[in-house]
């Protein structure tokens, strides 16, 4: 089993990332969130991956972050959901927001998602309440550890404001910002969260 890919992104389009790797450039489907957090064209990175094999199909789908793909996993282990509609329920909703949503019974988020009906979601719901492993609380990049403070300095909690920042610094497309550019932005996305 192919692991991960780490190698130069060369193409993205709705759904697909184009990432060469040596003399091969692999072609794989992605969640939109996973293709607007990965980095842009020219841009080095790594890419975790499965592979679906059945008699009539071929394809590998790519995940921005273990946790993304273990969520697909836990996804396509529920009867009916298949490779192409887990990453439909995950482009739909972040890896935060499905999560959480699943753990609070909250058939109105998930119901928002495209394809993803009522029925469906309360199999989801069923299936995986008490089952979805429970994200690490990482502290932020060094980066928005400035931000973090910031925030708490506002009477923000701790705890939401960190989760904010990493909702806003894993879908926040920064090409093209500078520092200064990048550090308003993601304070202003975090603040529009939190609020």
């Amino acid at each position: 089993m192919i692991n991960a890919l780490t190698g130069t992104v060369t193409g993205k389009h709705q759904g697909v990332l184009l990432l060469q790797c040596g003399s091969i450039e692999w072609s794989m489907l992605v969640s939109d969130q996973a293709l607007s957090s990965l980095p842009g064209i020219g841009m080095d990175c790594t890419v975790y991956t499965y592979v679906h094999h059945r008699e009539d199909q071929l394809f590998m789908v790519g995940f921005a972050d273990e946790t993304e793909r273990q969520l697909f996993f836990d996804l396509i282990s529920v009867s009916g959901i298949g490779p192409k509609q887990g990453l439909k329920i995950l482009s739909g909703l972040s890896v935060p927001l499905l999560t959480e949503a699943i753990r609070h019974d909250d058939l109105a988020v998930l119901s928002k998602v495209p394809g993803l009906g009522k029925k469906t979601a309360q199999k989801l719901i069923l299936a995986l309440k008490g089952k979805l492993i429970e994200p690490a609380d990482k502290e932020p990049a060094d980066d928005l550890k400035d931000i973090l403070e910031a925030l708490v300095q506002m009477g923000y909690e701790r705890q939401k404001a960190k989760r904010a920042l990493q909702q806003v610094s894993s879908s926040l497309d920064a090409t093209g910002m500078d520092t200064s550019q990048r550090e308003s932005a993601v304070l202003k996305q975090a603040i529009a969260l939190l609020s």
